[in-house]
């Protein structure tokens, strides 16, 4: 969009430098559907559910729109996207929390950041979904 003039900003903010799990999802990864969300679900919530339920609203969502995405075409590993976000949203909480701010912090926080996002991502990317969409696709351009 820059080479033909408009001003645009990145949609990702150098997600690695994170200092903690929820600057990694509201402030550095994916930038144009945290604005979406913040708009549509949790400015919408949080003074009815207060910032938690409104917090968990938008993973939930986001796991929704994954299942969409990723579980739908691959026809399988159903449930897998929406309990990878319900996770990264109790993380995000846990964070929150008295004793995450007491703990997750420096190196503690980065390194908890970097463990909530990376070991679950098999509930993300299920084995159907490699199988059924990532691998044909690699295939069909010629990759294997």
């Amino acid at each position: 969009w820059r080479t033909a003039g408009v001003p645009v900003e990145p949609i990702m903010n150098r997600p690695l430098r994170s200092r903690g799990l929820g600057e990694f999802w509201s402030r550095r990864w994916n930038l144009g559907f945290t604005d979406l969300a913040n708009r549509l679900v949790f400015e919408p919530l949080w003074r009815k559910t207060g910032p938690a339920g409104a917090t968990l609203a938008v993973f939930a969502g986001s796991g929704l729109v994954h299942e969409l995405v990723i579980s739908i075409p691959a026809r399988g590993g159903h449930g897998g996207p929406l309990a990878y976000f319900l996770l990264q949203g109790g993380g995000v909480l846990l964070e929150r929390s008295r004793v995450g701010k007491r703990h997750l912090h420096g190196w503690a926080g980065r390194l908890f950041a970097g463990v909530m996002v990376v070991a679950p991502l098999g509930l993300l990317f299920h084995p159907p979904f490699v199988r059924n969409v990532i691998l044909p696709f690699l295939e069909a351009i010629g990759c294997l």
